[in-house]
This record gives structure tokens, sequence and C-alpha cells, in this order.
């Protein structure tokens, strides 16, 4: 990691821990938002700060070498799409069974968040936290948030089972948070304020400032750094359109629900347009992970000429 790196990644922890530090204080003094203000801010924020992390997919496929021309990268592009399409047809078929491997594929992944401070077997649970302490602590408003997704009229049952787990979750991230801070206190810090947003915040509004003000940003900078200098133009145009790209999609599942309330369903298209491109976004991190050399990683869509 470069110096400069080091710098915007304690930017990014900095501006996260003041937005915490805030959020905390306001609940504390009785400062709240309405539920429709927190779904504004839930939208504004995954649209602009927190769809862009995946919409930089392709230069990370690029990084990888997997496309090196634009028809490789049109052939990229159709089998993500797909993938992504299948996900979304397989949720609408089997609502229940794909929230939770949702859930499940979600805690795995927002562990990543701390690879450079944890071994995996303390950092999971804290990916495990994220997930399950607002169903421990807010059980109502999630069991609202999951009926919608899951078309059924109360999801309680899933809600409990895994409120139930909170406080062993809750012990084993303090445990986690205490190692990290023998050598990475910033990490120690992003863990416990991200563990008490999850206990006092509505759920919506700490999931928008985990995933855009620690989650998305810091993933961005991670795809910054692997990005050959000639090529880091382009992640802003990859941003800007596939991340509006991402917006539509969204836009599009909210019309498809019979529901006229858009405080409620608009969450739910969020998680569900969120879950339909996980699949394929998380398929690209773990191929992406395990290749050593770039240079040297075979191209899947080869033949066409070199861009």
């Amino acid at each position: 990691m470069s110096s400069l790196t080091r710098q915007s990644d304690a930017l990014i922890t900095t501006i996260y821990v003041l937005i915490a530090t805030v959020s905390l204080a306001a609940t504390y003094f009785g400062v709240g938002f309405s539920n429709e203000m927190v779904v504004v801010l839930l939208c504004v924020g995954v649209g602009l700060l927190g769809l862009p992390h995946g919409a930089l997919d392709p230069q990370v496929a690029r990084n990888a070498g997997l496309w090196h021309s634009y028809r490789e990268l049109a052939s990229f592009l159709l089998i993500y799409a797909s993938i992504a399409a299948a996900a979304f047809w397989l949720w609408t078929l089997l609502p229940a069974p794909a929230l939770l491997t949702f859930l499940i594929v979600s805690a795995i992944h927002f562990s990543v968040d701390w690879k450079e401070s944890l071994p995996t077997i303390l950092r999971l649970p804290i990916g495990i936290a994220i997930i399950i302490l607002p169903t421990w602590q807010h059980p109502d408003t999630v069991d609202s948030v999951f009926a919608t997704l899951t078309a059924e009229p109360s999801a309680a049952a899933l809600v409990n089972t895994l409120g139930a787990f909170g406080p062993t979750i809750l012990a084993v991230s303090i445990v986690g948070a205490a190692v990290a801070a023998r050598e990475h206190f910033r990490s120690s810090l992003e863990i416990v304020l991200t563990i008490a947003l999850a206990i006092v915040l509505h759920p919506l509004l700490f999931f928008a400032i985990y995933f855009c003000f620690l989650h998305s940003p810091r993933h961005c900078l991670e795809i910054y750094e692997q990005t050959a200098r000639v090529h880091r133009e382009n992640l802003r145009r990859y941003g800007v359109i596939f991340g509006g790209v991402g917006v539509l999609i969204l836009i599009f599942i909210a019309a498809s629900f019979e529901s006229p309330d858009w405080a409620q369903t608009a969450p739910a298209a969020i998680f569900m347009g969120l879950a339909a491109l996980t699949i394929p976004h998380i398929l690209l991190m773990n191929l992406t992970d395990s290749e050593t050399d770039p240079k040297s990683s075979p191209c899947v869509f080869r033949n066409s000429p070199k861009i």
C-alpha cells in the first residue's frame, strides 16, 4: 500500500468516525429522523456512494486480465448481467431462502473490510454482527423490511432466530476489536463504532452510514490502488455509467411492487437489487483475489483486438 493510499484510507476512517460519532450523539440527545427521511437518506447514499463501488467491477476484471478488448468487455458484462438476472429471478421464486443466502453472503463480504487487521476467525463475526445486531435491537423495524422482501405478512421467525445470536456475536466482536487494537487502532475504532451504530441507530440509517462511508469507499480505494495509472481515468467513467445503470435497476424493481407505500418499497427494492448485483460482484472478488499475477491471468474472453 502506497503512502497516498494509506493517507486516503486514514481519511476514510476519519470521516466515518466523525459521521458515526455525530449520529450516535444526535440519537443520545433525542435528535432523530422520520422513517421517510431515513429512507431518503438510504436511497441517496446508496445511489451516490454505495453503488459506484460495484460499478467499478469492469476495471477489477480488467486488472485481473479477464478482458482486454471491447468485445471481451461486452462478453464480461453479458455474463455479469446474466448472473445478476438469474439471482433476481431466483429471489422471485424462493424469496425466503434467497434472503437468508443474501444475509450470509453479505456478512462474509463485509468482514473483508478488516482483512488487513484481523484473521478470518475474528473478522467474520464482525461481518455477522453487521447483519445480526439490528435484528436483536430493532426486531420490529427489521421484520417490516424482511416481510416486504419475502412478500410474507411477517418475517418474525427469521428475525427472532437471528436476534437470538445477538449477545454472543456482540461479545465475540468486542474480542475482535480488542485484538485489533494492539496493532491496528483505527480498525479497532471502526469496529467499535460499527457495533455501536448497529445497536443504536435505525437499521436502515446504520446500513447507509456503514455501506456508504466505510465499505464502499474502502473498496473503491483498493481498486484505485490496483489499477495501473494509465487506466485510472476509466474509474470515474465506469462509476458514472454502471452506477447509473444500477440506479435504473433499483427504480425498475421498486416500480414492480404493488404497494403504494414508497417508504416501504424503496428499501426493499434497494436490498433486492443489491442482492442480485452482489452475487456476480462477490464471485468476481473471489476470482480476482485468487490471481497473484494479473499479467499472467488467463483471459476467458480472448481473441479480439486489444484496447
